[in-house]
């Protein structure tokens, strides 16, 4: 009789051995199966897999639209009407000057002691009359010689009777007229006694003592037998009074949030691409409206070197000097692409394309990108990347 056990029956020992490698099996394919129905659901966590592909974002594209200043402004011609003054017509007074970078730069206001108006039109000439009675600099009349700046004529129409002088501070008065001369590189310091200055068509020159005579400045000596450089400023009208200036405050920064996105390393004389994103940080919609100037640097991270000016001005004492590395790439002022962009939503971005030239000169290694905006609107971003040969 045979004794029943917990389970039932036993096989015998060939059929156990039998059943074994079939339930191995069995498991085996349970476990290839679950796993390929992972993988297929993507919850895979393997480091090797691939992310699955996310839609590529609008990037708006380059525009190489360079900023331009406003247009100089239309300067008037001379009048044809009214007649030429004369040395004897004119009274000119020193008015004082200043200097910058080596230059002195001297001023002097002129009136009309005639009857009728009259003009004066490009630069006079000049004489420094030294102490032995002949100038030792003179420049001749330049009727053409337009205003530095560009932005004012080169003529003044001299009111009748303004011969009466303001003080040296004061502001010229109505009707009179002003001029200036530009000096450099005087070494030699001589006497001035006068000035005499002559206009085009007029042999006789209107004479302005310096009483007492002085060592003539000049400007500043750089290297020892230098020549006096002379320029003159040309004749231009008393500025218009001014009403009180209007305080307006200060542009507020766009609240933006600056990200650059660049290639790890950029060639030498390349033509670099990368991507700059701005996000809206405040709490209303952003209009970038009128779009705005940015500019562009990459600098080498290099550190500057200290030197001695290899240039050392006679009189001036040897100092240390920090000599920087060139840049790697400066770019010229641009206006942002943006005249399609619709107004940014608080917490939202837009990307734009940019584009700078890599000096074929720039530092090897590592360097910063610095890309900012312009006009006031004082938001800039930075990344780093290497500079290659």
């Amino acid at each position: 009789m045979h004794r029943a056990t917990p389970g039932g029956p036993r096989g015998s020992r060939a059929e156990r051995s039998t059943a074994r490698p079939n339930i191995a099996r069995t498991i085996g394919l349970l476990l290839v199966a679950v796993t390929s129905l992972l993988a297929g659901c993507g919850t895979s966590a393997r480091s090797g897999a691939t992310p699955i592909p996310t839609p590529a974002r609008s990037i708006v594209p380059w525009s190489d639209l360079r900023w331009r200043p406003a247009p100089e402004p239309t300067l008037a011609p001379a009048p044809s009407d009214v007649r030429l003054c004369q040395a004897a017509d004119l009274v000119v007074l020193e008015r004082g000057g200043n200097g910058a970078t080596g230059w002195i730069i001297q001023y002097f206001v002129v009136g009309n002691r005639g009857d009728t108006p009259c003009l004066v039109h490009g630069a006079p000439g000049v004489r420094l009359i030294g102490s032995a009675g002949r100038p030792f600099k003179d420049v001749a009349p330049d009727e053409t010689r337009a205003n530095p700046s560009g932005l004012f004529p080169n003529w003044a129409v001299l009111a009748p009777h303004t011969a009466n002088m303001p003080g040296r501070r004061d502001p010229l008065f109505a009707g009179q007229g002003g001029f200036a001369l530009m000096t450099y590189g005087s070494c030699d310091h001589p006497v001035l006694t006068r000035y005499e200055f002559v206009l085009s068509g007029d042999p006789m020159p209107v004479v302005v003592q310096v009483d007492p005579p002085a060592p003539f400045g000049g400007g500043r000596c750089d290297a020892p037998g230098q020549q006096l450089q002379l320029s003159v400023w040309p004749f231009s009208a008393a500025p218009t009074p001014t009403p009180p200036l209007t305080l307006t405050p200060a542009p507020t920064p766009l609240p933006v949030a600056i990200r650059i996105e660049a290639p790890a390393t950029v060639a030498r004389g390349s033509l670099s691409e990368y991507v700059v994103t701005l996000t809206n940080r405040s709490t209303t919609a952003l209009s970038l409206a009128p779009c705005p100037v940015f500019g562009a640097t990459i600098a080498s991270d290099t550190p500057p070197r200290l030197t001695t000016s290899p240039e050392q001005k006679p009189g001036y004492s040897t100092a240390p000097q920090l000599v920087y590395p060139p840049l790697v790439a400066k770019d010229t002022l641009h206006v942002l692409n943006c005249a399609d962009v619709s107004p940014l939503a608080p917490g939202s971005s837009v990307s734009f394309a940019m584009r700078i030239e890599i000096s074929p000169l720039a530092p090897v290694g590592p360097a910063t990108l610095t890309w900012s905006l312009g006009s006031g609107k004082g938001a800039y971003g930075q990344t780093k990347l290497s500079v290659t040969p």
